[in-house]
């Protein structure tokens, strides 16, 4: 392999019509995915259709490059890593055909949720589902043949599809499928090519081996012979899947039995009456469901040590009924051991039961310290009666080498999964993982019983499909199904463990971490499990990913960059490449990532970190400069506010504004008040409270409030009175700095941050609430300051802070808020903000606008609005602004709403651009219901 990089990108830069990427940040991103491996690639191709695929294998195969077909990169074994050419097959083939006979064909990109999403409505489903379904793709799944809970009832990859578009090592395309034996048939031009077809079928025929039914007197059924290759005798572009009609009735059952012995000997019971699935739960992860803040903390009794999740079709609501009494008197036989925790027969509380086992499996994930539930014993199989045996076998082995484990299983097909608990495998502990993967594999052999020499089978193959070895597999020389059961033959490859960061060797950081140990400890959190890759529609993980299904937009990616990058002086220069550029801009610090990522890796620190460190040495954008700074301008602004007015919205003086400022002239600028809120507030408010009592708070207006919507700081000061509370509101508060912050101009908001915690600390520390009504205002204050300030008042800051609705909700909860509302008759849809979300506050206000009499407040689940601050302002990022908010106002207007409420100034903005309707903050909706102030008037 001696091409380098460049010459690479040269040589294919006219005839592949994808993306390349060989700059070190997108290496980076792409060195690891979710096994503990890392190998920096060559390049990354992320091919538009099969034609780009065939350019990249043809130009692999004369220059003698190897090349590693990628998909999500969830599997844990290194399998999307390797040394040449990573083909990220995610990106662009998402394409999902027409239903053609209870048939569909679809992009080996296209992730399984969403093509099951499209499904639904029409009746139908692609059976197969690995846990992994809201990020897998159909690429992948054929690869390793996934399968998943159901298979009992739903069948394997492998089972369901009828043809395979390819593209072979040589850069030749085809199209395997069920094929006549005979030699009179005239072959199709889209046929597998008759050089390597016959050879693979002579060898076959010869060691009479039938490889999972694929061959038989008249047919070859070739999608069978190369499902669960790994991509290592071709490279999957589509495939035409086999569809199966949506279960019209489900039923499960949740048991918990007070031994695994026991709830192990009931599966053979269960998987005989023809249930659909039987997961196994251990109590390591029923310990984590009695926790105060899981929403299954009532599900299990104190003496439960594993529980049996199972569930089951049904034909007809009787069938069903009958199949839930066959389940519980197979549950019976086991006596007093065994008890019925949850009975659910409908089907959507059976899919929520069913987010049971992942919902456990992420708590164990956010385990304090060091230690990590280790995917590297997992996809072991066994023969169903053996099932105890090698359970108990290998958690001796466990046990011998000082480790504990916790175990999810899909029991009834015999596939377990044990996570040992333990620090990230490194160079120094590889000789201890090799030890106990080799001693875990003796044992599942031992039971495993006669079966086709899957090695041998793939190895011939792969000599005549890819004599030249272009179809990198550098963990797996056998393919998937060689792999023993096993996914953890990788980790005897010490050379390839990921290497961790050394704090020693950090430059000087910009926020205030702990130690420098600490950003060390964040960025090595990340397993690289790839759920951040989702667009699940109940998540708002990553807007940015979810527009552009862009790797390097995904946490992930971040975090990967910046372990490697991070620490090496000489690739500073590495952030000014495109995909530095990229990775650093498809983060605006919404921070739903942090929130919903398995792991707890708090990534928009680390971005903010990086951004921080990048605006030190180049300084801001001209956009972002100019945008942080006009807030500061308003005392003077105002002033030309009467000569401006009159030709803010001409497009001509617009124009001249994005000109110079780089700002969008396709935005309305908003108007601002001559005098601001600070000056105009009632005398009373602005007077500094004689004595600190429980009844005093303290209101912190921020930038829109004070400048552009006084009307809601208002609003807020008079409920707040209507409760009998003191409002104090100090003149003397500059705006909180979340722009600031979020563009990593930390010396700025510092200066901000400053100045605010000498106002409001004395009335922090008397432990009076800081109450905001601007969600990104409240989270500055109590998330930002802390790491912008070392002072002990920033603390007390941070913790009487919040946001105006949570505090009013815990009035209503302790039946302190007055109800004295006058009826409205309004549809208001609500718009949860992000930066609400990551306070960890619920629709505080939503829940109490719908206490109004004849106000209904429907919510729109659509994510992130996309405007972000600065984010939507910024000519260079205005239009992916309005891509990333189009599902929230699409939403909006699906459900007739009149106005929509958003406590977000940003998402007020956004919604308002995008549906030319009214968008308001839901404190205007309370106070003119409790007839504090006159309706408010319609946006201008």
């Amino acid at each position: 392999m001696d091409v380098p990089s460049s010459r690479l990108y040269e040589d294919l830069a006219d005839s592949f019509r994808g993306e390349l990427l060989v700059d070190p940040v997108a290496l980076a991103a792409y060195a690891c995915d979710a096994s503990p491996f890392e190998q920096h690639p060559l390049a990354v191709a992320c091919p538009r259709d099969r034609d780009d695929v065939a350019t990249i294998l043809r130009y692999a195969s004369e220059h003698h490059l190897p090349v590693i077909p990628r998909g999500s990169g969830t599997g844990p074994d290194g399998g999307a890593i390797g040394p040449g050419i990573v083909l990220d097959l995610s990106r662009f083939l998402r394409q999902i055909g027409p239903i053609v006979n209870g048939t569909i064909r679809v992009e080996a990109g296209v992730v399984l949720e969403e093509l099951n999403r499209h499904l639904r409505p029409q009746g139908w489903m692609f059976g197969p589902d690995p846990m992994t379904a809201a990020t897998t793709t159909i690429g992948g799944m054929l690869a390793v043949n996934a399968s998943g809970a159901r298979t009992l009832a739903v069948g394997t990859t492998r089972d369901a599809v009828t043809a395979i578009e390819l593209v072979f090592a040589d850069g030749r395309c085809a199209i395997a499928t069920d094929m006549p034996r005979t030699n009179h048939r005239t072959p199709a031009s889209d046929d597998l090519p008759v050089d390597l077809s016959e050879p693979a079928l002579r060898w076959l025929d010869d060691q009479r081996l039938t490889h999972h039914d694929a061959l038989t007197h008249q047919i070859v059924h070739w999608p069978r012979v190369l499902v669960g290759s790994e991509g290592s005798l071709g490279v999957f572009t589509a495939a035409t899947l086999r569809l199966q009609p949506l279960p019209q009735h489900r039923g499960a059952v949740l048991l918990a039995f007070r031994s695994l012995e026991a709830a192990i000997g009931a599966v053979s019971d269960f998987a005989a009456i023809s249930v659909a699935a039987c997961d196994l739960l251990d109590r390591r992860l029923i310990c984590l469901a009695h926790e105060a803040h899981s929403p299954w903390v009532e599900l299990f009794s104190p003496v439960a040590e594993a529980a049996l999740l199972i569930e089951w079709f049904a034909e007809s609501e009787a069938d069903r009924s009958h199949q839930l009494n066959r389940v519980l008197e197979v549950a019976s036989r086991s006596g007093s051991s065994v008890e019925v925790c949850r009975v659910v027969l409908d089907n959507e509380e059976v899919d929520a039961l069913w987010t049971l086992p992942a919902s456990l499996l992420a708590m164990l994930a956010r385990l304090p310290g060091t230690t990590r539930p280790l995917p590297v014993l997992a996809k072991l199989r066994v023969p169903l009666e053996h099932l105890e045996a090698v359970i108990v076998q290998i958690q001796r082995v466990l046990q011998h080498h000082g480790l504990t484990a916790a175990l999810h299983a899909h029991a009834a097909t015999g596939t377990l999964h044990f996570l040992p608990l333990a620090p990230t495998p490194t160079s120094d502990t590889a000789t201890f993982w090799t030890t106990v993967t080799r001693e875990v594999t003796a044992v599942v052999q031992q039971f495993e019983g006669p079966r086709s020499n899957y090695a041998a089978i793939h190895r011939a193959l792969k000599e005549i499909f890819d004599p030249h070895g272009v179809l990198h597999r550098p963990h797996h020389p056998g393919g998937a199904e060689s792999a023993g059961m096993l996914s953890v033959s990788a980790t005897t490859n010490a050379r390839h463990l990921r290497q961790l960061a050394d704090a020693a060797t950090l430059q000087p950081l910009l926020l205030n971490w702990s130690e420098p140990a600490a950003l060390v400890e964040t960025v090595d959190r990340c397993n690289g499990c790839g759920q951040c890759r989702t667009t699940s529609p109940t998540t708002r993980m990553c807007p940015f990913f979810r527009d552009s299904h862009d790797e390097l937009a995904a946490p992930r990616a971040k975090a990967n960059a910046l372990r490697q990058l991070a620490t090496m002086p000489t690739e500073v220069d590495a952030w000014e490449t495109p995909s530095g550029q990229r990775l650093l801009e498809t983060c605006f610090n919404c921070k739903q990532c942090e929130a919903e990522c398995p792991s707890g890796v708090n990534i928009p620190q680390m971005m903010i970190e990086a951004k921080a460190q990048r605006v030190a040495t180049n300084g801001l954008s001209r956009a972002e400069w100019f945008l942080t700074r006009i807030p500061g301008w308003m005392p003077w602004l105002r002033y030309a506010a009467i000569a401006v007015r009159p030709v803010l919205r001409r497009a001509w003086f617009r124009w001249l504004v994005e000109r110079f400022t780089s700002i969008t002239r396709h935005r309305r600028f908003p108007t601002w008040r001559t005098k601001p809120f600070l000056q105009t507030a009632p005398r009373a408010w602005r007077t500094p409270p004689t004595t600190l009592h429980d009844r005093v708070v303290v209101y912190f207006v921020d930038h829109v409030a004070n400048w552009h919507e006084p009307d809601i700081a208002l609003a807020a000061g008079r409920i707040l009175e209507h409760h009998g509370f003191q409002v104090y509101v100090p003149t003397e508060q500059v705006r909180a700095g979340m722009d600031l912050v979020s563009c990593g101009d930390l010396d700025r908001a510092r200066m901000l941050a400053e100045k605010n915690i000498a106002v409001l600390g004395e009335y922090a520390r008397a432990g009076c609430p800081i109450l905001c009504t601007e969600p990104a205002a409240a989270l500055c204050l109590k998330v930002e300051y802390p790491r912008l300030v070392d002072h002990p008042d920033a603390t007390f800051v941070a913790s009487v802070s919040e946001e105006i609705g949570r505090f009013l909700s815990r009035l209503h909860a302790a039946k302190k808020l007055r109800t004295d509302f006058r009826p409205r008759a309004v549809r208001a849809a609500y718009h949860q903000p992000c930066h609400l979300r990551a306070l960890g506050s619920a629709d505080s206000l939503r829940e109490l606008c719908s206490l109004i009499p004849g106000v209904e407040t429907p919510k729109i689940e659509a994510g992130c609005s996309g405007m972000a601050g600065t984010f939507g302002w910024a000519k260079e990022t205005y239009e992916q602004s309005v891509a990333l908010g189009q599902p929230v106002a699409r939403a909006w207007e699906s459900v007739s709403a009149t106005v929509a409420l958003s406590e977000c100034s940003s998402c007020r903005q956004q919604l308002e651009h995008l549906t030319h309707r009214r968008a308001q903050h839901p404190l205007l909706l309370l106070a003119e219901a409790y007839g504090l102030i006159p309706p408010p008037s319609p946006s201008p």
